[in-house]
């Protein structure tokens, strides 16, 4: 008996390690980007999903094996078919392991492809543009923040840094017309956010994914959320938030897990300290959209004339 119990001792620990090996594998199996095209993100997306199925599965056999042969003769029928299912676990295993390489190969692959795809000199424009903006605004003394008595005039930063950045990226894009030069005259941040949601000109055209957002970014579009005044929310402005470019597949989770939406800027800075959040800085620096906007009232539309 003290032969079959530690020859079953070695059954238990190999049958552990396959356990903690497969968890691992499982944890590491590889993230998919949001920067990827939607279509190439969703179908790895899935492609994640049955993987991690079948380890979800794996691991099910493994309990099973555990529980069944915990405790067996040597020499026994059951003690044979442990024998095989500790076999067929152990080349699941392996199989399992080179389905999540070659599963990172191919995310690898398509975020080599991403990058590769990049427009770098169309978002060298638009973030040049942006700085630019922040630039103006701090001449005239309207960044960072002023004193309370001038919260009129701060409260047109969002609206000017979005005129700014407009017109200079159609002076650095050699883009002519009143919708290049002169955007939206007079108008506050209110009337614009609903100007652009009402548009019927085709020039203004609705995002609803956020990884679409910042990858048109990423290429050079220009892209707005807008959110109009709701005094029902005690929303007494209307705010406008340009999607900022990233780099190609950078990991934003890396740079703040919490935040959500594109990274944006507005030629704003938002008091977050009472949330534990510090500062926004939006003005010089990008932040993620729900650190800057009402995420669930706002709505984001690419200018499609900044794409051509």
């Amino acid at each position: 008996m003290r032969k079959a119990l530690v020859f079953v001792t070695s059954i238990l620990l190999t049958a552990s390690a396959s356990v903690l090996n497969a968890q691992d594998v499982n944890v590491k199996i590889a993230k998919v980007p949001e920067c990827l095209p939607e279509s190439t993100r969703v179908e790895l997306l899935n492609e994640r999903s049955r993987l991690v199925d079948q380890f979800k599965e794996y691991n099910n056999k493994v309990d099973q094996f555990r529980e069944k042969c915990s405790l067996v003769e040597k020499d026994t029928g059951l003690y044979r078919d442990c024998l095989r299912e500790q076999n067929y676990l152990g080349k699941r295993l392996s199989e399992l392991s080179e389905v999540s390489t070659a599963f990172k190969s191919k995310v690898d692959s398509a975020t080599d492809a991403a990058s590769s795809g990049a427009n770098f000199a169309d978002a060298a424009d638009l973030v040049a543009s942006m700085n630019a903006a922040s630039s103006k605004l701090q001449q005239l003394n309207r960044q960072p923040k002023g004193p309370v008595r001038e919260r009129e005039i701060i409260s047109r930063n969002c609206q000017d840094f979005f005129r700014m950045v407009l017109r200079g990226l159609g002076q650095r894009r050699q883009k002519n017309g009143r919708e290049w030069n002169d955007p939206f005259p007079g108008m506050n941040a209110d009337t614009i956010a609903r100007t652009i949601a009402n548009d019927r000109t085709g020039s203004w055209q609705e995002l609803h994914s956020y990884s679409e957002m910042q990858s048109r970014a990423n290429r050079g579009g220009l892209i707005v959320g807008v959110t109009p005044t709701d005094l029902t929310r005690e929303r007494e402005l209307g705010h406008l938030a340009v999607v900022f470019p990233a780099p190609p597949c950078f990991d934003a989770a890396a740079f703040d897990k919490n935040g959500s939406g594109p990274f944006v800027r507005d030629g704003n800075e938002h008091d977050l300290r009472d949330k534990g959040l510090g500062i926004a800085m939006s003005s010089w620096g990008a932040v993620k959209a729900s650190r800057a906007t009402p995420l669930g009232d706002t709505r984001w539309f690419l200018f499609v004339p900044s794409t051509t």
